[in-house]
């Protein structure tokens, strides 16, 4: 009887366990609530689900300031439904050589061939590419001072009144005229050089995109003398414009003579509509989308492309392209790249505006400058795969909504960050750089040049180490001090930019360290992902362990890796793709600890000693109810473009449109 009892518990017990409820994900997420205690609540369709775990909360991708608060009686009138907690994970690591036949390759974005064909203008052939040329007061002043049919830029003019509409805040249900069909990118000509456009161009980066690539250009800029420093878009001057036709000459080119204008030279200014029409492609779209087509009327061929050592021959890859643009990036002090969309194109409008503390006299090596991404540069498809590979997310990994959120406009932005980082680093090349949300406050007065702060970050020992600073939530996921908070914001040194944007990838480190411990180490290192990838998901090995690194498998200890692309590429292409499961926080976080192996600095809102000498305390605060003046990043928080000092306010008050 006794046995038979037993046998009977078991049976129920395993039973219960067959068809317990799966807690993460039959719930759809709801509205976070609480009353006066602490617990937390999602409330769908009126039946309130408890949350067991805070850190688990936070990973689901609510904040602090999403709770919404009832009273208690109110809380209890709602029925309780399944408890919402974390799933216990007893998977293993999947041993090197059991991965599936057909993975992913880790070079190549797995989404860029489809987004091409379905939404983006510009294709990966040789045909003739076509540059528009607005037809105003300006545009015609420079055409008659050259000789208009020695051009070779292949190019029609179009009406003014047809563009302005592309002038104006991102609409999707704006119709464009039909004139606009067939271009690849629009440039306007002005009659005026203004400082105020220069330095709002500088501020508002990469500038109007879609649905074509838009730019204006000041006519003085090239009847004056020459001013090769002078910029003539947010990454290129003219004297980066006309460097690689003299490269391509073997520096016999007459045009950079001081003395003459460049309007003086047809050939000159031939060669800057050239420069500038690709450089606003290369400005606006991704590397996978960079055509490869050319705007000359006469010559069609690829010779100008300056193909790097890291280039490769295999067909059918979008690596096949060369790694770096025919231009040099552009060197500055710092870039921050603001996270949003054009749903809230309004705030992020106002957010850059804290730039204008800079003084406008400043060279790029003492400027800031920002970056706008939003979907107009790094799109979703519509009917996007979403995460359905059991491969597209790692076990150790905290748990996320992108499961079953991942193909709504914010699962599409939580791929965002590092496609941004990704793409600017192939652009600029900055001394630090700043990676926050559309509704993080940053004190640009704490940052900019000549501040303590900036004496800290351009310091040797600091500007060289690999250090990536944020507020970390805590808990033990990714680091031993847990994930980024992506509300705060990432600041990250040029040492961590170098190795970012290296070809070299690193296995596990041989010891657990401050950041990471053993299991961090022999399970969440980017290696032991990529390089079977590689092996079977390429056609040929993109990631190639060194001649002098033998394979410590399954996790790669302490081996190093030749890259055929870059590392943030990697990162990107396996984080961040359409049939990826990384929340953004998740994605940049894993990249930073177990990619490039960074020094995490928890800069949390309660303040960190950045530096001893100079002494300094800072402070990136993902939800603080007061901005201080030390703090460097405030979450919900917004520029006052009303006050003279743009000083923070709150993220609720009324954002002004400029």
């Amino acid at each position: 009887g006794l046995y038979m009892l037993i046998i009977n518990l078991l049976v129920g017990i395993h039973l219960l366990c067959l068809f317990r409820p799966s807690f993460s994900y039959n719930v759809t997420l709801g509205e976070a609530i609480r009353g006066s205690g602490k617990s937390i609540y999602l409330l769908k369709d009126g039946v309130k689900h408890y949350v067991t775990d805070w850190n688990y909360f936070l990973s689901l991708g609510y904040e602090v300031s999403d709770i919404h608060r009832y009273s208690d009686s109110k809380i209890e009138s709602f029925p309780n439904g399944d408890v919402i907690a974390p799933i216990k994970n007893d998977h293993k690591t999947i041993p090197v050589h059991s991965l599936p036949p057909l993975l992913p390759c880790p070079c190549r974005s797995s989404s860029s061939h489809d987004i091409r064909n379905e939404e983006m203008l510009h294709n990966l052939t040789s045909r003739i590419l076509v540059a528009c040329l607005v037809k105003n007061l300006a545009s015609t002043l420079l055409l008659d001072t050259i000789h208009v049919e020695s051009l070779s830029l292949n190019y029609k003019l179009i009406a003014e009144e047809d563009t302005r509409i592309i002038e104006l805040p991102p609409n999707d249900n704006t119709s464009y005229p039909s004139s606009l069909q067939g271009c690849d990118v629009i440039i306007k000509f002005s009659e005026h050089f203004s400082v105020s456009n220069q330095e709002k161009m500088e501020r508002r980066c990469p500038g109007i995109c879609k649905p074509i690539p838009f730019i204006e250009i000041p006519v003085p800029l090239l009847l004056q003398p020459y001013q090769l420093n002078q910029s003539l878009s947010c990454t290129m001057t003219i004297s980066s414009a006309l460097s690689h036709v003299t490269t391509l000459n073997h520096g016999r080119h007459s045009s950079l003579n001081n003395s003459n204008s460049i309007a003086s030279n047809t050939r000159s200014v031939d060669n800057i509509l050239h420069s500038v029409a690709r450089r606003r492609l290369e400005e606006c779209l991704e590397r996978g989308l960079w055509p490869l087509g050319s705007f000359s009327k006469r010559n069609n061929s690829l010779s100008d492309f300056h193909v790097s050592r890291h280039s490769v021959k295999w067909s059918n890859s979008s690596y096949l392209l060369p790694q770096r643009s025919r231009f040099p990036r552009k060197k500055l002090y710092g870039l921050i790249i603001w996270i949003g969309s054009n749903s809230r194109h309004s705030m992020l409008l106002a957010q850059t505006e804290s730039l204008r503390l800079q003084q406008p006299h400043w060279n790029d090596s003492e400027k800031i400058f920002g970056w706008i991404a939003t979907e107009d540069q790094y799109p979703c498809r519509k009917d996007f795969p979403g995460c359905k590979s059991q491969y597209a997310y790692h076990w150790m990994m905290p748990s996320t909504k992108m499961a079953y959120d991942g193909r709504t406009g914010w699962g599409c932005a939580q791929r965002r960050p590092l496609r941004a980082l990704s793409h600017t680093l192939l652009l600029f090349d900055p001394d630090f750089l700043l990676v926050v949300d559309d509704d993080t406050y940053v004190n640009v007065n704490l940052l900019r040049y000549g501040s303590i702060l900036s004496s800290v970050l351009l310091k040797d020992d600091i500007r060289q180490a690999s250090i990536a600073m944020g507020h970390l939530t805590g808990g033990n996921k990714i680091t031993r001090g847990g994930f980024f908070y992506g509300g705060a914001g990432y600041l990250l040194t040029r040492g961590l930019l170098e190795k970012l944007t290296g070809f070299q990838l690193s296995g596990p480190l041989t010891s657990a360290d401050g950041v990471r411990d053993n299991k961090h180490l022999n399970h969440l290192g980017i290696m032991e992902e990529a390089l079977p990838m590689s092996r079977k998901g390429c056609p040929d090995e993109c990631v190639k362990l060194m001649a002098d690194s033998p394979a410590n498998e399954p996790h790669f200890t302490g081996n190093h890796a030749d890259l055929k692309v870059r590392l943030v590429d990697i990162c990107t292409n396996i984080f961040s793709e359409e049939d990826t499961c990384y929340h953004s926080d998740h994605a940049l976080s894993r990249c930073f600890a177990h990619a490039a192996y960074a020094d995490i600095w928890n800069v949390k809102c309660q303040g960190f000693k950045i530096s001893s000498e100079p002494e300094l305390v800072t402070a990136m605060c993902m939800g603080t109810d007061v901005c201080w003046p030390h703090v460097l990043t405030c979450h919900r928080w917004m520029t006052n473009v009303s006050s003279d000092t743009l000083a923070p306010m709150g993220a609720s008050n009324e954002i002004v449109v400029l």
